[in-house]
């Protein structure tokens, strides 16, 4: 299936455990593991964004 324009595929490795954890957690929502590293990811970097920014002010 190809990638949306607006999309961009990435490769990460995870230990075994953390793989595991990210499964369990997915499936518990009902998505995929993908869908759910992504979800994390986006809210890890607005986090990180917003603590940038309260630094900079």
């Amino acid at each position: 299936m190809p990638i949306a324009k607006d999309k961009k595929q990435i490769n990460i490795l995870l230990t075994i455990e953390d793989a595991e954890r990210l499964k369990a957690i997915a499936d518990k929502q009902e998505r995929s593991v993908s869908q759910m590293a992504a979800i994390f990811i986006r809210e890890c970097l607005d986090k990180a964004e917003a603590t940038k920014d309260k630094g900079a002010a």
